[in-house]
Order: structure tokens, then C-alpha cells, then sequence
């Protein structure tokens, strides 16, 4: 069946057998050292959790301290074993029969020998080592087939397709695959830095770090002739990779405060402004950064296939060396022709990247009526359609931590960090209201009138990881260090070590 399975970019007639073979070993074989990237430390974690889960077979009904190693070991991995209490209940069962499943086993809910070697195999994948690993992932080459991609990766073809959304078994060189075994929970944090001084997201990351998975420095911008402004946060990236953590660069097409439909149109459809964006693009890996997120926003949807080709080209650029990932608006639904969403292919641009960041805010903004930034339903309906677009192993939830006030009277509002609008309200003495999704927000008075405030805290953003936990998604993206309050972080270690939503 695989000596006629469609290889990336070229078929296998049978007079090629032997050659079609070699290369899929040595796919196999440079793929092994890419994923798993293991150091010493990174065997010596991994072997400390087979230690102490023993050789015993587990089984529902099992105790022990090995059982215990186990769920420690599922959890880890994504999966929701339940609470790490040492009994093999009915949610251990189910998390193993999950790993099972998406490792290719036969799912029988026992962990023997077959099971602690597939634990084994992705535990190394996700600890220590080079921190790209932290997100199993492949970028296909020319020959390479689902099934020498599956086999080296310990899964099968059936549980890749299904982690990576794939319809059929052909694949294209430069597309980007993800493991079902990618850890999920992860959160990541942009980083921005808007003036020489300005050292509030920098300190912020620097406190909370250890509960952080990837940092995106918001400094690069493009510019109408593809080339890049900003330097950069220098500070950041030597913190974030002295601490062995990611940190990507993010590339925009803002000007000024906001983002330029005009550079976005010159880069996408001008031949020399596209081709130096992404040389300009790759040229950022100098600088120390893991990968890009590109962040092109207010894109003329009349542009919606030429972003897709530049997703592409730029996937084939970078190459494996880098992390491809993508921010997006939010959408309840496709429409191609809409102003501001109208471009972005979901399903497309998640087939060759790493990872989707969907901005889940903005529900409404300085020059909207008030309301929420992220009403927790809207967050729902946005998170089912990306859903059915983007493998949720790809798909990070965008999370606010700001606000905005508005005036009572009506007119245009203004944007606040979180914190900002928490103090205020503990200031004046306000009994601070929640919606129906936990979303905090109070009135007061001022000089020049009365004005209404929506922000978001830990409470409700913790419903809004509920969400990612609940689907299994790679993680959250959070907008922006050091807007945040302090209790979100409280949220954070939650949601890193979260067993079921709503405990």
C-alpha cells in the first residue's frame, strides 16, 4: 500500500521502488533527529518517568505511584488523565485510550510494553532538547510520503491526517505537518516594545517565564519595497533563550499605529516587493529569533489568494530551520469579501504553517458601541469555526489583557491595560460587575462625564482557556505582557496544569 502512496511533489512508478525506498529511509532517518532533537538531559527526563512507572501492566483499577508517573506523563503530553492521584480511574482510561489511539496502538485502555514505549518516544519529543521540539512538526520534502513521515514519528497515517485536517494522502513540499502527540496548553505572550524606554512587557515576561512556552517580539515591520524597520528587543530574546524558551519576531505591515492595506497590497502582488519580503523575512532568523509570526492585518480581501501563495512561498523560504506561524482576525463565519477578514484563508493557511493564532477580541474596539472586548460566547462561536478550518494541534486562542472606556454619552473610546482599569475601579471605591461570561466591567464619573469600562481579568479569561482546554488546543496567545492583572497569571498556572474545565 505505501509503494503507491503519493509521495510530495512526485509520484512512485514501480521501476523506482528501490530509490523510492531509500529516500523514504533517509526521510525517516533525518526526520527521527529533527523531531525528537534529544539531549542527554532531555533522555534522563523522559527515562525518570518510565522509572517510576515501572514495568507493572496498569490497568482501571490500578494504584500506586506508578499510576501516578502515568498521569503525571498524559497530562504532560495534553491529555486530560484527571486528577494526579495515583488511581487508574475511568479518565486515565480514557486519556490513555486517546494516546493509544493517536500513537497508532491498539486503544485497549492498558498500558503494557507497546504503551510505555510509545511514552517514551513522545515524552523525549516534548522535553528538554532544542525548544523547537516542543512543537512536533515536519516540513515535507520532496519525496516524502505520510507513511515514512507517520512511521518515523511513531503514529499512524490515519491519526496524521486526522491531527493535520488532511482529506487525502497527498502532500506538497514545504507543506507543514504536525505530530498528534504536540503537547497542548502551551501559552505564548507578544512582547511588544513601542518606545526605547519601555520596559513593561520585558518585565513582565521576565516574572512570569516559567509559565510561558513562546514569546512573539513585536518588532518588525514591512515596508512598501519588502524590506524590514525595527531592530527589534535584543534584552528579550537574550532572556528568553538564556531560560531555553521560543521567541519569534513578529513581522507587521503597520505604519505608524496602525496597519497599511497599501504595504500589505505591495508586498502580496508586486514581484520584487514580494520576493525581498521574504528574503527580508528569513534574514530575521540572524538575529537569534526561532520563527516568525506574520501578522498582516486590514488586507484587501481582493488579495485573499495571493496571502495564501505568500504563506507558501514563505513556508518554502524558511524551510525547517524555522517556525512558520500566522496570526488572523476572528470570524463566526467565511466572507470572503468582508473589509477586514476577507483575505484570510483559515484552511489554507493552516495546511502550511506551524501554528494560527486567531485573535479572539476586538468583539468591540475604540470606535464600536461598549461592550466586551471578547464576550465569552462570541469566543465560543469564533473558536467553533477556526475549528473547522485549522487542526486544533495548530490553533492558539488569542486572549485579551486590556480594555476600553467609553463615554456614556457616546463618541469614541480609548484603550487601557487590564491592570489600569482593575486599580481604577479599586480606587474609586466601584463595585466592579460581571457578565454572563465572567467578564468584569463598571461605570464612573469624571469630570468631563460619565464613562462605562469592559476589561478582562483572570476569571474571565480563565473561561476563555476553559475553551482551549475543553477542545484540545494548542494553546493561548495572550495580547499584550504587561497589561495583564495579577491574577491572570493565577489562571495561567491553571491552565498549565489543568485536569477538566471549571475546577
Amino acid at each position: 500500500m505505501a509503494e503507491h502512496q503519493t509521495c510530495a511533489g512526485e509520484s512512485q512508478p514501480r521501476n523506482k521502488r528501490w530509490a523510492g525506498r531509500r529516500r523514504r529511509f533517509t526521510a525517516a532517518a533525518l526526520l527521527i533527529l529533527y523531531v525528537l532533537l534529544i539531549s542527554t538531559t532531555c533522555v534522563q527526563a523522559s527515562s525518570d518517568f518510565l522509572a517510576r512507572i515501572g514495568t507493572r501492566v496498569l490497568k482501571e483499577g490500578s494504584r500506586g505511584s506508578d499510576v501516578l508517573a502515568l498521569q503525571e506523563a498524559l497530562a504532560l503530553l495534553g491529555f486530560r488523565p484527571g486528577p494526579a492521584d495515583g488511581w487508574f480511574g475511568s479518565k486515565t482510561r480514557a486519556a490513555v485510550v486517546e494516546f493509544q489511539r493517536k500513537s497508532g496502538l491498539y486503544a485497549d485502555g492498558i498500558v503494557g510494553p507497546n504503551t510505555r514505549k510509545a511514552l517514551e518516544k513522545a515524552l523525549e519529543a516534548v522535553q528538554g532538547g532544542d525548544p523547537r521540539s516542543r512543537i512536533a512538526r515536519y516540513v515535507v520534502r520532496k519525496g516524502d510520503t505520510l507513511w515514512s513521515i507517520s512511521k518515523a514519528m511513531g503514529t499512524s497515517v490515519g491519526s496524521l491526517m486526522e491531527a493535520n485536517g488532511l482529506k487525502s494522502a497527498v502532500i506538497y513540499p514545504g507543506q507543514r505537518l504536525v505530530s498528534p502527540l504536540s503537547p497542548a496548553r502551551q501559552v505564548w505572550v507578544f512582547a511588544p516594545k513601542y518606545k526605547a524606554d519601555d520596559t513593561v512587557a520585558l518585565e513582565s515576561v521576565k516574572t512570569w517565564l516559567e509559565y510561558i512556552d513562546v514569546v512573539v517580539d513585536c518588532g518588525f515591520s514591512l515596508r512598501s519595497d519588502g524590506t524590514i524597520r525595527g531592530t527589534g528587543n535584543p534584552d528579550l530574546v537574550s532572556l528568553v533563550k538564556g531560560k531555553g524558551k521560543l521567541i519569534l519576531a513578529l513581522v507587521t505591515n503597520t505604519n505608524g499605529s496602525s496597519h497599511d492595506r497599501t504595504i500589505a497590497s505591495a508586498v502580496l502582488t508586486g514581484s520584487s516587493a514580494r520576493k525581498q519580503a521574504l528574503a527580508s523575512i528569513k534574514g530575521l532568523m540572524d538575529l537569534g529569533y526561532d520563527g516568525i509570526n506574520l501578522d498582516l492585518e486590514n488586507v484587501d480581501p481582493a488579495h485573499r489568494e495571493e496571502f495564501g501563495r505568500f504563506i507558501m512561498d514563505l513556508s518554502t523560504t524558511l524551510g525547517p530551520a524555522a517556525l512558520l506561524t500566522v496570526s488572523v482576525p476572528a470570524m463566526l463565519k467565511e466572507n470572503p469579501s468582508s473589509q477586514w477578514s476577507g483575505a484570510f484563508d483559515y484552511e489554507k493557511i493552516g495546511r502550511w504553517c506551524d501554528a494560527v493564532v486567531v485573535m479572539a477580541y476586538d468583539q468591540h474596539y475604540s470606535s464600536s458601541k461598549p461592550g466586551p472586548v471578547a464576550a465569552l460566547d462570541w469566543v465560543t462561536g469564533v473558536t467553533s469555526y477556526a475549528l473547522s478550518r485549522i487542526p486544533r494541534a495548530k490553533l492558539l486562542l488569542g486572549i485579551p489583557s486590556y480594555g476600553y472606556e467609553w463615554p456614556v454619552s457616546g463618541g469614541k473610546g480609548r484603550s487601557l491595560p487590564a491592570h489600569k482599569a482593575q486599580a481604577n475601579a479599586a480606587a474609586a471605591g466601584i463595585q466592579v460587575s460581571r457578565d454572563e461570561g465572567a467578564v468584569p466591567y463598571f461605570q464612573y464619573q469624571a469630570a468631563d462625564g460619565a464613562y462605562v469600562v469592559y476589561y478582562e481579568d483572570g476569571l474571565s479569561l480563565r473561561r476563555k482557556m476553559e475553551i482551549a482546554v475543553r477542545e484540545n488546543l494548542l494553546g493561548v496567545a495572550m495580547w499584550r505582557a504587561g497589561y495583564e492583572t495579577l491574577d491572570t497569571w493565577e489562571s495561567m498556572k491553571w491552565f498549565k496544569g489543568a485536569a477538566e474545565p471549571g475546577t
